[in-house]
């Protein structure tokens, strides 16, 4: 375990705010005593220690109680890690702008005061009445 996370240290001083790496993306070798593979964690170690690593024991089952994590260990590993967690950078996406919207022109209106009042609109035409033929008071023939 000291060795892949002091690998870790070197590995991380050329890549800040990368993606937390696989325990094999730091070089050497990255199997535990049993010959399984490493764990590295950026997430579920505890607040002080950088990355965590975890072996999954004798079984090779992670996530059962012969596992191992570095942050069980003596202070001769914990410290090799001590520190706030990995952060990757946090990217700021760029800001959507919204293409701009056509307009049509407006049209000109006149500002003349006497001619902006607007006329008054005609009421509709009652039909003429026809000869022999009687109207209501609303203009509908009574007489078909």
């Amino acid at each position: 375990m000291k060795a892949v996370l002091g690998r870790f240290s070197v590995w991380s001083s050329g890549h800040l705010g990368a993606p937390c790496p696989a325990a094999a993306d730091l070089g050497g070798d990255a199997g535990d005593a049993w010959g399984h593979p490493f764990v590295l964690t950026c997430t579920g170690q505890p607040e002080d220690q950088i990355v965590g690593l975890i072996s999954a024991g004798p079984d090779g089952v992670n996530g059962n109680a012969d596992d191992v994590a570095s942050w069980q260990l003596g202070h001769d590993v914990t410290d090799l890690v001590r520190g706030s967690r990995w952060a990757t950078a946090s990217v700021v996406p760029a800001p959507v702008v919204a293409p701009p919207v056509p307009t049509r022109p407006t049209p000109l209106r006149r500002t003349d005061a006497a001619k902006s009042k607007s006329a008054p609109v005609p009421s509709p035409a009652k039909p003429k009445p026809r000869k022999g033929v009687r109207f209501d008071e609303n203009g509908i023939p009574i007489d078909r």
